[in-house]
């Protein structure tokens, strides 16, 4: 069957699993691409696959939450101010 033509199923993946921390629901289309297993979010451009469905689901959740995780920055960024001419308008 052609891969356009695959049914998709809707899965729901949640956003962290923290004790205490407040949970963020998301939804999930897999789908399987040969012998691979694709989810991918419906409502933030992510996608995981796995071998699995459940571990493209894992995958997914991972990834996820690497996404909305801030990036920490390893070297302290070195402030610079420029200037430059106005340009009369």
């Amino acid at each position: 069957m052609p891969l356009s033509k695959r049914p998709r199923r809707k899965a729901s993946v949640a956003g962290t699993r923290k004790p205490g921390a407040a949970m963020a629901r998301y939804s999930a289309s897999v789908w399987r691409e040969g012998r691979w297993f694709v989810a991918q979010c419906l409502e933030v451009d992510v996608a995981s696959q796995g071998r699995t469905e459940r571990s493209a689901l894992r995958n997914l959740e991972e990834a996820l939450q690497l996404y909305f995780t801030p990036p920490l920055a390893t070297k302290a960024p070195r402030i610079r101010r420029l200037s430059i001419p106005r340009i009369a308008a």
